[in-house]
């Protein structure tokens, strides 16, 4: 019954007196109260562009030297890496493949950076919204 009555008392946030915080066995379990520097977050380095296609055979995402929306090909997926969010932009006359990995490439790509809590947000070519349009 003691032990249910601390159990009770430490889930509601209360101090328990007596309670073996300096026990190694215990003491790690429970935060030391300091926060935790975090590392600053570097600054962001203007719009990527990304290219998945198969025009040669093989489903590859490639970069695209030119970011701006005149670069987006309705024949390919397009992955483009903003300040606030990523965005896969799906053509008309993309093709399967490339539909169906556009997201995966796009969640590997943030995976590999510095940044990846990103929101990635599908766009299908025609259905753009005023947050992917003012990403440019």
């Amino acid at each position: 019954k003691q032990w249910y009555q601390r159990r009770v008392a430490i889930t509601a946030g209360e101090t328990v007196e007596g309670c073996p915080f300096d026990d190694p066995r215990i003491g790690p379990h429970f935060k030391d109260g300091e926060k935790k520097e975090k590392p600053a977050a570097s600054e962001f380095g203007g719009n990527k562009l990304f290219v998945i296609s198969d025009n040669d055979g093989s489903l590859d995402m490639d970069p695209v030297e030119e970011v701006s929306k005149d670069s987006l090909n309705s024949d390919n997926v397009y992955v483009l890496d903003s300040e606030n969010a990523v965005y896969v932009w799906i053509g008309s006359g993309a093709s399967i493949d490339e539909r169906k990995n556009g997201m995966s490439y796009a969640c590997n790509y943030l995976a590999k950076t510095e940044y990846p809590w990103k929101p990635i947000t599908v766009i299908a070519q025609g259905k753009e919204n005023a947050a992917f349009n003012g990403a440019w």
